[in-house]
């Protein structure tokens, strides 16, 4: 992949559609293109930067204002950035573009159905949700906005990890 300089790719879609494992994926190939790359996680920055704010929509917003001040600021040093939070609303995503204007970003839709993430539920948040009802999780208990303007969408369904990330790193190296 040619690496032109810093860049952000967030990475975006319900819990379980896989998006921290194709951050995971896809670091090694942006380092191998010689660009030093740093993963912010939505769960990681709940659980430190952003552990006092609950899923009110004010909180949500906060959260991802926070992020994507995290991201220019790793932009900033020179590193690129790969965001995998949840960012389920269209006024996040105008935020996050507000946030990083002026710097390379692609926003990245993990297209991938309620049922399948369900399916996989590898933190346990949708058994949680069917055992207590009253949890506030995206695409159950609180909306998710289906993204009309995104650089890529990904179906990590249909696609395997390795597909996603080979796609996702030859969008980037043409983009």
């Amino acid at each position: 992949m040619r690496q032109q300089g810093p860049r952000c790719v967030w990475l975006m879609g319900l819990s379980g559609a896989g998006k921290t494992t194709l951050a995971k994926a896809l670091k090694p190939q942006l380092e191998a293109a010689g660009q030093a790359t740093v993963l912010l996680d939505g769960d990681e920055l709940r659980a430190g930067l952003c552990h006092e704010l609950g899923f009110s929509k004010a909180d949500r917003q906060e959260n991802i204002r926070r992020c994507a001040e995290a991201a220019k600021l790793v932009l900033q040093s020179g590193h690129s950035v790969i965001a995998s939070c949840i960012t389920p609303y269209e006024s996040q995503r105008q935020l996050i573009r507000r946030v990083l204007q002026g710097y390379p970003l692609t926003l990245v839709y993990l297209e991938t159905s309620i049922e399948v993430c369900e399916a996989r539920d590898p933190k346990g948040l949708y058994k949680k949700f069917r055992q207590r009802g009253d949890f506030p999780l995206t695409g159950k208990g609180d909306s998710f906005e289906v993204p009309s303007e995104v650089d890529l969408r990904l179906d990590t369904h249909a696609l395997s990890v390795a597909e996603c990330s080979e796609r996702l790193a030859h969008f980037c190296s043409i983009s």
